[in-house]
């Protein structure tokens, strides 16, 4: 894989100092620790090598686009290679003290996020397997925020609805017959205020005809609790 797993205790920051054509002038004390290369491996080194193939590209961009802003700092994250084969996640934060008589180098901050990377790539996997089996039920699925936008809703939802996509709730429920909206409204505050949860009927107009629907409609919370949308 692209992520070494972390070990305890290990250190998170390290720093590089280069000079404005990204050649090696000294490494921080951390840096063999974190990434396995000793001063004798990198300095006098160029480390565009290191530097994982995907990521290079952005990588020289962002450098670049440092170099252009004397005393202030550029922050990309990119994967850098460990001495035994393997990509470190890293937030690198490069500032630019070229124009510093004190200094005249480039200082790489590099905090080790391998832990928040792998975290954000598996709840994109989860995500993603999700999305694939709402698509696959035989329901129609809307998932609102707080604010009755609508962050998801797969295809059958506009065939049930006999309406377009939209990102509010009220227009994905225009065709709601007029009887059945204190009822749906109802049901929409008493899950997004109080978290309860609601099942009732409603009938969707087609023209001189109608679709009777069953809903319910259930509470999401964030991670302290607090609502933070619905899932009808």
């Amino acid at each position: 894989g692209t992520l070494k797993k972390p070990e305890l205790f290990r250190p998170r920051v390290c720093t590089i100092d280069r000079d404005e054509v990204s050649v090696v002038l000294a490494l921080g004390p951390t840096v063999p620790q974190i990434l396995g290369w000793s001063d004798q491996d990198l300095v006098g080194k160029k480390t565009l090598d290191l530097i994982h193939p995907d990521d290079r590209a952005p990588a020289i961009a962002n450098w670049m686009e440092m170099l252009g802003r004397p005393g202030l700092s550029q922050r990309a994250i990119m994967r850098y290679r460990h001495r035994d084969g393997q990509y470190i996640w890293f937030e690198v934060t490069h500032s630019n003290l070229l124009n510093d008589p004190a200094q005249r180098l480039v200082r790489s901050e590099m905090v080790d996020v391998s832990e928040r990377m792998d975290a954000t790539e598996r709840l994109r996997a989860g995500e993603q397997l999700l999305r694939r089996l709402t698509e696959a039920l035989p329901l129609g699925v809307i998932q609102i925020d707080a604010a009755r936008n609508v962050v998801y809703r797969n295809e059958l939802v506009l065939e049930i609805l006999a309406t377009t996509d939209s990102l509010t709730l009220d227009d994905q429920f225009a065709r709601v017959a007029p009887a059945d909206r204190g009822r749906l409204e109802s049901a929409l505050c008493a899950v997004l205020e109080h978290g309860a949860k609601a099942d009732l009927e409603m009938t969707i107009r087609l023209g001189g005809d109608a679709r009777h629907c069953s809903l319910a409609v259930r509470a999401l919370s964030a991670g302290n609790g607090d609502i933070s949308g619905a899932i009808l």
